[in-house]
């Protein structure tokens, strides 16, 4: 009897990126070592894939089974692959943060919508398959005989060390590495990749929850520092790998468990720089320094604004702009790498605040900055602000369809589009132009590899 065929799509066709999947990684790892009876394969376009490929390769692997993910930023994408394989009598799972806050979007595309974390679900759902018994599965949405039936949501949330290494030997992972560009502030070569060591925030930023909570729980779940450290050696031994990245939402909130990895990693002398995403108001001296003798070389603060009342009133971020001086000139003096990320065109937001914001962040000693446009994403509480509040629907529209907070912004009233994004190109300047920047410019230009990755970042931007 043939194995039952699972494949996973990860449709990020728009840019090259060197963050790995992680996401589908980990439902490939948990299915193999939970279904031994199923093949698992990822079909990963971020490398330059185009449909009609996806397609071939669909036609003549013919899976079983087709899980889709899809952010916002892959909606089109995820969505024609999902009909194409529906016309052709592949069930269709789809996953993800955008399926989890709008499932009635994508249950029209697919037969199961899974909110939420997918490795368990995912599992029952492959082991109950043949018998049609998808009753009790927690918190998907699915069609039987032409009808949305959608099953209670009662999660069990997993604990995370008993989760299997992502399978990251589905991906191509050379080329993954050539792009990582998380250390390219200490050292363009360095040879790193991404991983994640947590799940949930406990944070109320208007632009991401309640999704967060959503998809993983209102607490904020870690592994424990031994398994962390397994895993970069692990990375270290298959890939040679000198860096790494942890993507999680705010590495930095639990400071007890912090502190102890550090510790860990100190007593295992790790041979790897890291960095990690952080919040203004989660770092002091005493961490960074910590952080800093384990190997933190690379800091990534969400400021977002240098408008106060933003901050405030449309963000609900809960820091005030000192917090971020403070912290950045902090993991400055200490040696730490500092990038920024920012967003222009909030709802009410005025030239002259997102003036204040360019200004702002060129005058923060931050190696890096990333200036994307304001999106209201479906389920967060700044969508249900703009579309509850009676003095806001009347005066924006959101743009329906595809979005993408790089390139496209996704707000019609107030400023102009165009006006947004002349803004986010001043921004781009005016940050990159000052001396401060000249020597990370001047990295990326005159090496090969360099020169790569700069045009890969600016590209997303266009």
């Amino acid at each position: 009897m043939s194995k039952l065929k699972v494949c996973l799509i990860y449709p990020r066709f728009k840019y090259i990126s060197g963050d790995p999947p992680m996401g589908v990684t980990y439902l490939a790892s948990y299915l193999k070592k939970y279904c031994p009876g199923i093949e698992v394969f990822i079909i990963d376009t971020t490398f330059a894939n185009p449909l009609k490929h996806v397609f071939a390769y669909l036609e003549k692997n013919k899976p079983d089974i087709l899980g889709v993910y899809a952010d916002c930023t892959m909606v089109d994408r995820a969505v024609s692959i999902a009909d194409w394989a529906g016309a052709r009598n592949i069930p269709v799972i789809f996953g993800g943060p955008q399926p989890t806050v709008d499932p009635e979007y994508f249950i029209a595309h697919a037969d199961i919508v899974v909110r939420g974390e997918a490795e368990y679900v995912l599992k029952e759902i492959i082991e109950h398959w043949s018998q049609d018994n998808l009753q009790h599965i927690a918190g998907i949405w699915r069609k039987k005989r032409g009808e949305v039936i959608k099953n209670p949501t009662n999660y069990n949330f997993l604990e995370l060390d008993t989760l299997p290494f992502p399978a990251r030997e589905l991906l191509p992972m050379g080329r993954y590495i050539y792009n990582w560009s998380y250390l390219d502030a200490v050292d363009i070569g360095k040879r790193g990749t991404t991983m994640i060591v947590s799940r949930g925030c406990p944070f109320s930023c208007s632009y991401c929850q309640p999704t967060l909570r959503q998809m993983f729980g209102n607490r904020v779940r870690l592994r424990s520092p031994g398994n962390v450290v397994a895993e970069i050696l692990a990375l270290e031994e298959r890939y040679g790998i000198g860096g790494i990245f942890f993507h999680d939402d705010t590495l930095t909130a639990d400071h007890h468990w912090l502190n102890e990895f550090c510790r860990t990693l100190l007593e295992e002398k790790m041979p790897v720089f890291w960095g990690c995403n952080s919040r203004v108001d989660t770092v002091n001296e005493s961490i960074l320094k910590n952080m800093y003798a384990a190997g933190l070389r690379v800091i990534h603060f969400g400021i977002e604004s240098g408008s106060q009342r933003i901050l405030d009133e449309i963000f609900n971020k809960k820091i005030i702009l000192d917090q971020s001086r403070s912290a950045v000139s902090l993991a400055k003096k200490i040696g730490i790498h500092a990038m920024g990320f920012f967003m222009l065109g909030a709802p009410t937001e005025t030239a002259k605040e997102i003036n204040q914001t360019v200004s702002f962040a060129r005058s923060l000693r931050l190696d890096e900055a990333s200036f994307s446009l304001t999106t209201p994403l479906i389920g967060t509480d700044l969508h249900r602000m703009l579309v509850n509040s009676d003095k806001l629907k009347t005066q924006y529209q959101i743009t329906p369809g595809y979005l993408d907070y790089y390139s496209r912004y996704a707000l019609r009233g107030g400023l102009h589009p165009w006006c947004i994004k002349f803004f986010q190109l001043k921004a781009i300047l005016f940050f990159y132009l000052h001396p401060f920047r000249f020597r990370y410019i001047m990295g990326h230009i005159f090496t090969l590899r360099g020169y790569r990755k700069l045009l890969n970042k600016i590209r997303r931007f266009f």
